[in-house]
């Protein structure tokens, strides 16, 4: 998922919550990313400048 994809999941499923933007999700992803539990890398057939281009997927199971 991308963090506008991931943003905008987590604003539909905490309706009481304020909507994070993709910027808060890639700070709070960064811990995770650091300790190999998750990998960014290109999105499969993104253009760039057309949207997200890069996206999150889990390396293990937690």
């Amino acid at each position: 998922m991308s963090t506008q994809e991931l943003a905008a999941a987590i604003a539909i499923a905490a309706t009481t919550l304020d909507a994070p933007t993709p910027a808060v999700i890639s700070t709070r992803l960064s811990p995770l990313l650091r300790s190999g539990r998750l990998e960014k890398r290109p999105r499969e057939g993104a253009k760039h400048g057309h949207g997200s281009t890069m996206e999150y997927r889990l390396t293990t199971a937690f």
